[in-house]
Formats: structure tokens, C-alpha cells, sequence
């Protein structure tokens, strides 16, 4: 008796576990083809492109094959835009995983592609590079592609297989509905270059309002005018320093990939 009524305690259960896996066989397989050519050089544990692959939405692909799909690139001259979206569908999209640290050190003249495509500026919101303009990590540059090329749903899916995910949308929220009105990659570069306006606007606006605030009152003396003058303007010396810094780091990045880009045309 004791063992009979185990085994009607042990039915249901090997009904529900069935039950279970019919329920997973029945997920709909991810709709648009993804590959990366990894390098080896991040860590497998904090690399996305290697999560992706976990989750069979994403596979690796030889550096020596030919793709025809979109390849991401920071060498290229044209943008990802709305034009690319049979190229998406049809072909897919790969992503070259490797450290943005080391990225000068890759041997790219193997790379025989005609589709080859730079992300618009965004600001990445993995936990490597959180908040860095254009330093997005595999999944982001993948969801981004499928953004600016119509493919929003499945975006958001390859996002949702990251706990932070979200807030890549969040963060790009405005550049992303600017570029969403975008036919292809002149008007990608326009919408560029009116946020970078906007931001240089704002920006301005932030120093005069902080040089409102730091200015004395009528009731201080003459030396501390003096030392309040002298404070702000080492700030501002600073900051024109540190964004002297950035604009050739940025003017360096330029003359490298443009110095590849001319490479893979003479090879």
C-alpha cells in the first residue's frame, strides 16, 4: 500500500516536468541571423557576446569567412540606418567582439566585406563602460543595429537577457526616437550633428548659470572678488584642458580608422 501510494504521488509530477518541456520546445526561434568574430581578448565571464551565445541567439564566426550581412566596424565611413534593413533581414548582422582597450591591435585587412557599418553616437550602459559615449558592449552594438533598422521587439529581447538591459533604452532614449526618423545615412548624420548642438548649448548654459552663482555679492570685499575670480576662471581652464584631451583623443581615433579603412581599400 505505502509503495502504491508513492507512485500515485510520483504521476502527476512526471506529467508536470512533460508538461514543462513541451512549454520550452514550443519558444519561437529568434528571427534575424547574428554572428561575432571573437578575438579571445575579453573576459568570458563579463563578455555579452558570450552570454548571447548561451542563449543560442547569437553564433561564433570564422575571421576567415565571408559574410555578406551588416559587419559593425568603427573603421567605417557609412552608419547604420534604415536603408539596411533588407540587408538585416535577409543576412543578418555580425559584431566583432573584442576589448575596446586593445582594439587598435586587431588585424581587420581579412575582413573582405561591403556592408560594412559604424554604429551613431550612443552611450553605452554596460557595467564596463557605463555611461561612455560609443563604448557599447557586443549586445548593445547588436540591439542598436536592430533598432536603427527597424527591429525594435527583437532589440528589446536581446537587452532583456541582461539585468541591465533596460537601460540602454532609457539612456538613448532621445537619440534613439531621432534617429528612428531617419531614411538613411545622411539623415543619421544630421540628427548627429543636432544633438551634439543641443548638448553644446546646454552646456554653455550650465557655465553661465555657474558663473552666475559664483559671482559675488555687492557686500564682499575686494579680495575675496579677487579669489572668487581667480577660482573660476581655474575652473574653467580646467575644463577647456580636459576637453582639449578628449578632442584628440577623439581626433586620434579618427586618423587611426581612417587609416585602416584606406588599408583594407588598398588590400
Amino acid at each position: 500500500k505505502k509503495h502504491q501510494k508513492k507512485q500515485r504521488k510520483f504521476k502527476p509530477k512526471e506529467y508536470k516536468e512533460k508538461e514543462e518541456s513541451d512549454e520550452e520546445s514550443k519558444v519561437p526561434e529568434f528571427p534575424l541571423k547574428l554572428f561575432m568574430w571573437d578575438f579571445k581578448q575579453c573576459d568570458p565571464k563579463k563578455c555579452s557576446g558570450v552570454k548571447l551565445r548561451k542563449f543560442n541567439l547569437v553564433k561564433n564566426f570564422s575571421k576567415k569567412s565571408s559574410f555578406q550581412g551588416i559587419v559593425l566596424t568603427p573603421t567605417s565611413k557609412i552608419k547604420v540606418n534604415m536603408a539596411d534593413r533588407e540587408i538585416v533581414q535577409e543576412r543578418g548582422v555580425c559584431v566583432i567582439d573584442c576589448s575596446w582597450a586593445k582594439f587598435s591591435e586587431l588585424d581587420l585587412n581579412h575582413m573582405h566585406n561591403s556592408n560594412q557599418r559604424a554604429l551613431p553616437y550612443l552611450i553605452a550602459s554596460n557595467p564596463i563602460n557605463y555611461g561612455k559615449a560609443m563604448k557599447l558592449s557586443c549586445a548593445e552594438a547588436i540591439a542598436a543595429t536592430l533598432c536603427l533598422t527597424g527591429f525594435r521587439e527583437e532589440a528589446e529581447q536581446i537587452m532583456g537577457k541582461f539585468k541591465w538591459g533596460h537601460t540602454f533604452f532609457s539612456m538613448n532614449e532621445e537619440l534613439l526616437d531621432a534617429y528612428d526618423e531617419c531614411s538613411n545615412h545622411g539623415e543619421i548624420e544630421e540628427a548627429e550633428k543636432h544633438f551634439f548642438a543641443q548638448q553644446e548649448g546646454a552646456e554653455l548654459e550650465r557655465l553661465e548659470k555657474q558663473k552666475r552663482m559664483m559671482m559675488p555679492d555687492d557686500s564682499s570685499s575686494d579680495e575675496e572678488d579677487e579669489e572668487e575670480r581667480r577660482k573660476f576662471d581655474e575652473k574653467l581652464r580646467m575644463l577647456a584642458e580636459q576637453k582639449e584631451k578628449e578632442e584628440q583623443k577623439e581626433e586620434e581615433i579618427e586618423q587611426y580608422c581612417c587609416q585602416v579603412f584606406q588599408e583594407q581599400r588598398i588590400s
